[in-house]
């Protein structure tokens, strides 16, 4: 996703003009093999295969860490093709933890807390795939956009008319934007 900032800067990102130089130099060398990767609470697992990537949550403890064998374990999980993915990343979350984060186009993401032993090989998987990446454009940005004014509008008017519980439900989607938790909210 675009950010706001990145809009109005006179420069790509470093992380578009690196895309910008990996696209330049040829194509990368392919995945040899799907990369399962089980998250720091255990039951939570992001594989990284040749065509999608994909989000699993309470997978039972003991599950092979096979892809077919984690997603039919998962209580819950989602699968996302490249074409569909704007970032897939590390970075530092809220509690200081590592995170692998995926960012959809349609403003979805999930992330998971990664365990330290597991970055190198994750950020080495993700430099394999990063050319299968659809590079987000401004055009991405306009759903988050809208949601941040609307809630920001929104939790105007819920100091206008004395609501602290409207203010405090708009103020929490402004800072964590999702059209579709505006909608709902």
């Amino acid at each position: 996703m675009v950010r706001l900032g990145e809009q109005r800067a006179s420069h790509p990102s470093l992380a578009r003009r690196l895309a910008a130089i990996r696209g330049n130099s040829g194509t990368p060398a392919a995945l040899d093999a799907p990369v399962a990767v089980q998250g720091a609470d255990g039951t939570t697992w992001i594989t990284i295969e040749a065509e999608i990537v994909r989000h699993l949550a309470g997978v039972r403890e003991g599950t092979a860490p096979e892809p077919s064998a984690l997603a039919a374990s998962a209580k819950a999980a989602q699968s996302f093709s490249y074409s569909d993915v704007r970032e897939l990343r590390i970075a530092a979350g809220a509690s200081g933890r590592t995170v692998l984060t995926i960012v959809c186009a349609d403003g979805r993401v999930r992330s998971m807390p990664l365990r330290q032993a597991d970055v190198a090989r994750v950020q080495a998987t993700l430099d394999r795939v990063d050319h299968l990446l659809v590079p987000a454009t401004p055009g991405d940005a306009t759903p988050w956009v809208i949601s941040v004014a609307l809630s920001a509008s929104l939790a105007a008017a819920g100091l206008v008319f004395q609501s602290p519980a409207v203010t405090a439900l708009f103020v929490v989607t402004a800072i964590l934007p999702s059209p579709g938790a505006t909608l709902a909210a």
